[in-house]
């Protein structure tokens, strides 16, 4: 979605950054990248990638009225998750990566790409220990 205002491009980014700001968190992403190997197959190779500042929410499990995973946000369709994670507009999130936070490890399950000029959006899939914000 591309904002034709200028200055509101710059308010969005703005709000981003303070609403990550209130209650952030520094993650450290882990990804799995494949990468073809002599035998035709595929080895994985772990990547670390540097702290970037992120705000991890949680919400209670409920319905949506349009709710589909993978989702197709053309048709309206909201991927369904407990728990997201926003962060800038610049940020280096895809889906697969995992992280820790607060004793449990999140995978990122789904990148929104709607509002990507001014903020990073993702759902999350939790192990581990119940998790509330």
């Amino acid at each position: 979605m591309a904002l034709s205002n200028p200055n509101e491009l710059i308010l969005q980014r703005k709000n981003t950054v303070a609403y990550i700001e209130a209650a952030f968190a520094d993650i450290v992403l882990h990804r799995r990248t494949p990468h073809k190997n002599e035998r035709g197959g595929a080895d994985i190779t772990p990547t670390v990638l540097a702290p970037q500042r992120m705000r991890v929410l949680h919400g209670y499990v409920g319905r949506r009225l349009e709710q589909a995973m993978p989702a197709n946000q053309s048709m309206g369709h909201v991927p369904f998750a407990k728990d997201v994670l926003i962060a800038r507009w610049d940020a280096d999130v895809k889906a697969g990566d995992w992280f820790m936070y607060n004793g449990a490890e999140f995978t990122v399950s789904y990148v929104f790409d709607n509002n990507s000029e001014f903020e990073t959006l993702a759902n999350l899939a939790s192990t581990g220990p119940e998790v509330s914000g």
